[in-house]
């Protein structure tokens, strides 16, 4: 892959200056949260730092509201799709926007792989208690960054491409502390399914697909890979979620990681899959030194500052919108 094309897909571009982000809300075990848990300031960025680290001071994505527009075709298919759910017994009637991103993932328009779809994401709403709010989406993302420190890098818009973009380090993924450490799992598969919601914050979104970059430099078998863990999120969550992965970067890697990945398309949705590109690099060495910037508490809360606007962005769509 040329060098232009990696920064386009790793980097989110700056835009004109727009209003500043909210703070992080916080979760519904706190007791009124910490300095840390808030988003940087723009004036916490050295501004004589690298140029790839400068877009993100700005504010998350476009919020026009042409990006929830639908065509007839997608409106009449969702209608559909809504019409089936609240006929299902079984099923807990949905949001519009929630039956608007099941029909932009399943064109196929296959009215039974949408219930089930329905149907398993509701089994695992019940079983995590998942509720629709910034506050607790920010909650679970927040400890599971602090479970595992550095696997999360970046969670940010690529103005270049017009994709929300998630970035992860794969060699920072210690399943032995998460099946040690109790609840520990179950904060990990709700984080995910809020980093989801946020990369999903309107029907444009959901239509064009997200980016997910991956750091695989000192990625091991032993201390990163638990089969059990990654088919447990598969099958709990992941293969239902309906969302579209663009492109699955893969940086670094080698032939560890690329075996685990034809592991990886037997249990996940071909949505997930499909899109794998290997052997990425950027002239700056491993993703963290592009995005732990300065220092990664700072990152640490870029990224809940965004997921905070990402988030309140979908829930306030999913309240306005009607089919």
């Amino acid at each position: 892959m040329e060098r232009h094309d990696l920064v386009a897909a790793a980097v989110d571009q700056p835009e004109a200056a727009g209003p500043p982000e909210p703070e992080a809300i916080a979760g519904p075990d706190d007791a009124g949260g910490d300095d840390a848990d808030l988003p940087v300031d723009n004036q916490d960025i050295d501004d004589r730092a690298n140029v790839l680290n400068q877009p993100q001071m700005h504010p998350l994505g476009p919020s026009d509201a042409g990006r929830m527009e639908l065509s007839q075709d997608e409106r009449r298919w969702a209608r559909t799709v809504k019409e089936a759910i609240e006929k299902d017994s079984e099923i807990t009637n949905l949001s519009d926007f929630w039956y608007v991103q099941l029909a932009l993932i399943e064109k196929g328009q296959d009215i039974d792989n949408v219930l089930d779809r329905a149907r398993h994401l509701q089994a695992f709403r019940q079983e995590y208690g998942i509720t629709e709010t910034t506050s607790r989406g920010c909650f679970f993302v927040r400890e599971f960054i602090k479970l595992l420190p550095g696997f999360s890098l970046s969670f940010s818009f690529n103005y270049a491409t017009g994709h929300y973009v998630k970035v992860i380090d794969v060699a920072k993924f210690y399943n032995a502390k998460l099946l040690s450490t109790p609840g520990a799992v179950e904060t990990w598969l709700a984080a995910i399914y809020y980093l989801q919601n946020g990369l999903n914050p309107d029907f444009c979104a959901i239509r064009n697909g997200a980016f997910l970059l991956m750091e695989c430099d000192g990625f091991d078998w032993k201390t990163n890979l638990n089969l059990r863990l990654f088919t447990k999120l598969f099958q709990e969550m992941a293969s239902a979620y309906p969302m579209l992965w663009h492109s699955v970067n893969c940086f670094n890697s080698g032939v560890c990681l690329n075996v685990l990945m034809s592991m990886v398309k037997r249990i996940s949705p071909p949505e997930f899959h499909r899109n794998y590109e290997f052997g990425c690099a950027t002239e700056l060495g491993r993703l963290d030194t592009l995005y732990l910037t300065p220092n990664m508490e700072v990152a640490n809360r870029r990224i809940l500052g965004k997921l905070t606007v990402a988030l309140e962005r979908r829930y306030a769509n999913e309240a306005a919108f009607s089919l």
